[in-house]
């Protein structure tokens, strides 16, 4: 369902069809921001809020010093970084970063060996989620990209 903003625009005219064409000219346009404010930038909205919780988390649950902490700080700066990127202009690029750094985060706790652990379960958590955003986003940017190569 697509939600869309009428804003009345009126002009001086003696005919009825320029008024009707110029309301549904704005309709379309503001349907179209709606979309892309809704399906893209919420998700790099939600990247932001998750890299912001990730990069606290180890001041947030008591991480001890180490691979924990680091590898939280680190890959939330990351995703902060490039949510605000792609907030500011969208490129696909960001979002497959994005989706890897999501994926790191899920096989992290293993490979830097604090499986276990509350770090674990925050980073898994955050991580699966910011893959998902990211996947999302970049299976929205093919499919509107499918629409623009049939119209």
């Amino acid at each position: 369902m697509r939600a869309g903003v009428l804003v009345a625009v009126r002009f001086s005219c003696s005919h009825g069809t320029t008024e009707r064409r110029v309301a549904a000219s704005v309709l379309f346009l503001a349907e179209d921001t709606m979309d892309q404010w809704s399906n893209t930038k919420l998700c790099d909205v939600g990247n932001l809020i998750l890299g912001i919780i990730l990069f606290a988390s180890p001041w947030i649950f008591s991480y001890p010093t180490g691979h924990e902490s680091t590898n939280a700080m680190i890959a939330g700066i990351i995703i902060v970084v490039l949510s605000i990127a792609a907030l500011a202009a969208f490129t696909v690029w960001e979002e497959w970063i994005n989706l890897v750094v999501g994926l790191w985060l899920i096989v992290s706790p293993w490979v830097l060996h604090f499986a276990g652990t509350t770090a674990m379960y925050v980073t898994v958590v955050i991580g699966a989620l910011v893959a998902l955003l990211a996947a999302i986003e970049l299976f929205d940017v093919s499919q509107s990209s499918r629409t623009m190569v049939r119209r």
